[in-house]
């Protein structure tokens, strides 16, 4: 996979020179281990999604923090010439996310724009059909920012409630420290510990 682009290594985090000072590298995209032919710019943003509520006759408002939402992103290319044209045609039968029951892959991205955003792998949504443009050939690629799936945290209940559930008449079937009620497995309600946890749903006191 490619983690160099005219000179510059991404992957070790270097800072992102200005585009004057070096234009080739702000007109360049690699997606994957392809380095797109032509001329490209990228345009999107990155933000959190925010519930905003206030009440009639009243200033200001309340603000509810909802999670990080992963950015959208168009990547727009000039092609000039027969070569450029040749290289997308095999690149884009690539990315089209056209097969059926095949999940989608992440791809490792580099651009000043990502690099910017700390954005490092992508998922392609679209390839548009290409346009021609007074003698060039403009390509759009649509992506989203790829995240890893957030781990899910184990709920923890104090050991009153999981004592009250042996008070109701929770069965021990493996030990001191393991019940079942009500089709709930509880762990580690033995005295000796600290912190009880339950698996398969809450339990009213």
């Amino acid at each position: 996979m490619a983690d160099k682009l005219e000179g510059h290594d991404f992957a070790s985090g270097a800072s992102i020179p200005y585009p004057e000072d070096d234009g080739a590298l702000w007109d360049r995209v690699v997606i994957g281990p392809h380095i797109l032919p032509g001329t490209w710019t990228v345009r999107g943003s990155s933000k959190r999604k925010v519930d905003v509520k206030s009440n009639k006759g009243s200033d200001g408002a309340r603000f509810r923090d909802q999670g990080y939402i992963p950015g959208q992103f168009t990547i727009s290319g000039d092609l000039i010439g027969a070569s450029d044209w040749n290289e997308m045609v095999k690149i884009a039968k690539i990315l089209t996310p056209r097969n059926r029951g095949v999940a989608m892959e992440p791809l490792a991205v580099e651009h000043p724009t990502f690099t910017f955003l700390g954005i490092t792998n992508v998922l392609v949504l679209e390839v548009l059909a290409p346009v021609l443009d007074g003698g060039k050939v403009r390509s759009t690629i649509m992506v989203t920012e790829w995240l890893p799936r957030p781990k899910k945290k184990k709920k923890a209940i104090d050991k009153p409630i999981a004592q009250r559930a042996l008070n109701r008449g929770a069965t021990n079937f493996g030990g001191d420290d393991q019940i079942s009620l009500r089709g709930l497995t509880f762990r580690n309600i033995s005295p000796s510990t600290d912190t009880p946890t339950y698996f398969g749903g809450p339990i009213s006191p």
